[in-house]
């Protein structure tokens, strides 16, 4: 985890669905998603605008609605995207990437 590190509530959703996916109860998922020390962003009403917005230049690299809820998040509060998705090095905007794998 990254100090001051913010998740939005649509890549959290996205993380507990790969763990039911894979199995994991509830109580665990919860906790282990906890742990990571994130500040959860709700996706409001404006996110919603802004990530739409992102899908005409992002769907020809693969980029799903979560990936732009994402991007949307990092673009609006200027901060630093981590992701292990190599897609996102082709993106053009005016964000920072760092790639944790």
């Amino acid at each position: 985890m990254v100090v001051g590190s913010l998740v939005s509530a649509v890549n959290l959703s996205e993380a507990a669905a790969k763990l039911d996916e894979r199995g994991f109860e509830a109580e665990t998922t919860n906790a282990l998603l906890g742990s990571l020390g994130c500040g959860i962003t709700p996706f409001a009403e404006q996110d919603a605008y802004e990530a739409g917005r992102l899908r005409k230049a992002t769907r020809p690299l693969g980029l799903s609605f979560g990936d732009r809820a994402c991007l949307a998040l990092a673009m609006q509060r200027r901060c630093t995207i981590l992701t292990a998705d190599r897609a996102w090095s082709r993106l053009q905007f005016d964000v920072e990437i760092e790639f944790i794998r």
